[in-house]
């Protein structure tokens, strides 16, 4: 098994744990849908920007999507409340999200 076959394996199980389609995928990451499908079947390599950018859309450090073992799954719960949080915060104006990312900084302290 190649790399790349690694790689799409894990955006795929990845993608599929969060019960996302790959235009859901394709539109979080910034990204062709053709391009999630070429990747996930072992046929393209990305760009470390667009790995950057998939693993995020994922919820995943990169490294996580080159390892021999799978992605950890998050439990299903989480992963729903994550995706409605990412639902919401989309929706907001730059002053509101400002104000979300102040309201979060603060409770990281």
């Amino acid at each position: 098994m190649t790399l790349k076959d690694i790689f799409g394996s894990n955006v795929r199980a990845a993608r599929e744990a969060q019960g996302l389609s790959r235009g859901d995928l394709a539109d979080r990451a910034r990204l062709a849908e053709n391009t999630i499908a070429r990747v996930e079947r072992g046929e393209m390599g990305l760009s470390f920007e667009n790995i950057e950018a998939l693993a995020a859309a994922l919820g995943l450090e990169p490294i996580a999507l080159f390892s021999a073992e799978p992605p950890i799954e998050s439990p299903p719960e989480r992963t729903r409340q994550l995706q409605r949080i990412d639902v919401l915060l989309r929706r907001l104006e730059e002053r509101e999200l400002a104000k979300v990312g102040r309201v979060i900084k603060a409770m990281e302290g």
